[in-house]
């Protein structure tokens, strides 16, 4: 009963909240997260590096809409008995069983344990009563668009300077081609320092169906012990649903993670379609910047187009 209730006064509040910031046209739905104000830009960019200066394990973490979505339902389907795991297009991943989403909902309740800092999106009804259950009551809150290093003139990544770093996206392929010209790509500012020794690993692609792997499980576990054979200082994450899980699993392995997400490739000069209409970003795109090639995309050209409307090319 008190996970019940407790679930449905997030729910409300975050309803209320939205309907309270369209009527006054503000992006900022919450105001605060879970009664903490967020951090200013300067502060959450300051926090990253000194995690990353520290030399400790850490885990930076961000959860991705569909993630939230996944979680909510098969949540609601606990507390409440209701059945729309199916509304979630993450459902086939997991072959429309409810225990297999079951399972990934307990690992990641389990990873939450393990992260030091959340992105959050400030902006999906599950968010807060899922951070305030599961994830640890010191974890540092920051914005999703925080993480991002080019909000900032000087970003965390300067940090990097001299590290291995592994990259973990399907796309280090062109990210490698793209690091040599990081001065044309970004002629105003440094993104990435020039002397980042970069080691990468390229994620697999799981869609539920005709995949490498019989189940998104097995491919986790692959791309850890994959990655737990490169020798590397700190890992950026950028690999669908995979990433959340790969953060803490890193960190209890002694390395430091961040999982960025899809906004990992601008770093590299690359862009998607998710950014065609995006005002902060538009004036950086000149014409070293490049899109995916095609040989990184998925087999399934179904599933291509169901990775969040392909907004990665």
């Amino acid at each position: 009963m008190k996970q019940r209730v407790l679930y449905l006064y997030y729910y409300l509040k975050h309803i209320h909240h939205k309907l309270r910031a369209r009527r006054t046209g503000s992006y900022n739905v919450l105001g605060s997260f879970l009664g903490i104000p967020a951090p200013t830009d300067e502060e959450a960019n300051e926090l990253i590096k000194d995690f990353i200066k520290s030399g400790k394990p850490f885990a930076i973490c961000r959860l991705g809409s569909a993630e939230f979505s996944e979680l909510q339902l098969y949540d609601e389907h606990v507390l409440f008995h209701t059945n729309r795991l199916g509304k979630s297009n993450m459902f086939e991943t997991f072959h429309h069983s409810t225990e297999e989403v079951g399972r990934w909902s307990s690992l990641i309740k389990r990873d939450n344990q393990d992260i030091d800092v959340m992105a959050y999106f400030d902006d999906h009804p599950a968010e807060e009563y899922i951070v305030r259950t599961s994830c640890p009551k010191d974890m540092k809150l920051i914005r999703l668009g925080q993480l991002e290093p080019l909000a900032y003139k000087e970003p965390w990544t300067l940090a990097l300077a001299g590290k291995k770093v592994l990259l973990v996206n399907p796309f280090v392929d062109t990210m490698l081609e793209q690091y040599p010209h990081m001065d044309q790509i970004f002629p105003d500012r440094m993104v990435l320092p020039p002397d980042i020794t970069f080691r990468t690993f390229k994620a697999v692609w799981f869609t539920g169906r005709g995949d490498d792997f019989d189940t998104w499980f097995d491919a986790l576990n692959y791309m850890y012990e994959e990655i737990m054979k490169i020798d590397f200082d700190i890992a950026l994450l950028s690999c669908s649903a995979f990433g959340y899980n790969l953060a803490p699993m890193l960190k209890r392995a002694g390395k430091q993670a961040i999982q960025m997400g899809g906004s990992m490739q601008l770093l590299f000069g690359i862009w998607g379609s998710r950014w065609d209409d995006y005002p902060p970003y538009l004036p950086l795109k000149n014409e070293y910047w490049v899109r995916p090639p095609k040989a990184e995309a998925p087999k399934d050209k179904k599933g291509l187009e169901e990775l969040d409307n392909a907004c990665y090319w």
